[in-house]
């Protein structure tokens, strides 16, 4: 029978060394694997990974934040960040039910306006990222392929059209003989001087989302009570007050003709505010000056 002896500490050493090597090959497999499998993703990409939600205005708040959504919309208005400062462009985007700000920094604004050149009144399908800034949800656009113009604008026509017949309201809408007022111009965010003006009583919330031409007499204008409050205007046609409201991105144009005792003509949006009727005015160019009817 043969003796075992213990293996010699040159045998244990070797096996040690073989052992360590194994070990250390097995690691830089691993590191080698991972560095593989792991890349930088960009912000961009990362975001598009998260899934996307289809939605309408309505129905984002806060319980979306952090989701991606996709909307359909309307540009309401523009607004570019102070000259020196870094902010982001800022797009009033509204819908049949709701409105909400559109986040566009200037990295991504470039190529995208480059792109698009977005305007006020281009229909749109944007895929963003519902934020929050100042208690207020609002969407973040992260990426220009993420932004598309369904429907663009009109360019300045040579003569402006009427607007499309609205609802039972159709047979009020009528060629006029009233000579076209001073100041309007041939352009399709002017009211046509060739349609004739719906009288306020018959406006209401079945026609919301519409585009239509009123004329009132101005009884009252108020301020906004916050930064980003409208302006709201009583607008009367003798028998009937409706409300007009406006931005403050169009005050400056706007101003001078929306006051106490002027009579207006304006292309309007039928909307609603908590349930309540209002005609939203949009483009500065939208409102013209007109002498007050002749009583009859």
């Amino acid at each position: 029978m043969k003796e075992k002896y213990p293996p010699s500490a040159s045998t244990c050493e070797s096996f040690d060394t073989s052992r360590s090597a194994s070990l250390l090959r097995v690691l830089l497999a691993i590191f080698v694997l991972a560095k593989l499998t792991i890349t930088t993703v960009p912000v961009s990409a990362a975001v598009k990974a998260v899934p996307v939600l289809p939605s309408d205005l309505a129905s984002i708040d806060a319980s979306t934040i952090g989701r991606m959504v996709e909307v359909k919309a309307t540009i309401k208005s523009i607004t570019s960040p102070q000259e020196g400062k870094r902010a982001p462009f800022r797009l009033t985007l509204f819908d049949e039910k709701a409105t909400i700000t559109l986040i566009i920094w200037p990295d991504v604004w470039e190529p995208l306006n480059k792109q698009y050149n977005p305007s006020v009144s281009d229909a749109i399908d944007v895929r963003a990222l519902v934020t929050e800034y100042r208690d207020k949800v609002q969407l973040t656009l992260k990426d220009v392929t993420d932004f598309e113009i369904t429907s663009k604008a009109p360019a300045n026509a040579s003569a402006p059209e009427a607007p499309a017949a609205v609802n039972s309201n159709a047979s009020l809408i009528a060629k006029s003989s009233t000579p076209q007022p001073e100041g309007v111009t041939n352009d399709t965010h002017a009211p046509s001087s060739t349609t004739a003006a719906i009288p306020l009583s018959t406006v209401s919330l079945s026609m919301k989302g519409q585009e239509i031409v009123v004329q009132g007499a101005v009884t009252a204008v108020h301020e906004p009570t916050a930064d980003r409050a409208p302006y709201i205007v009583t607008i009367s046609d003798g028998p009937t007050n409706v409300k007009l409201v406006y931005w403050k991105n169009i005050q400056a144009d706007v101003g001078p003709k929306i006051h106490t005792g002027n009579t207006v003509r304006a292309k309007v949006t039928v909307g609603e505010y908590r349930n309540a009727l209002e005609l939203r005015l949009s483009d500065a160019r939208g409102v013209q000056v007109v002498p007050p009817p002749t009583e009859k």
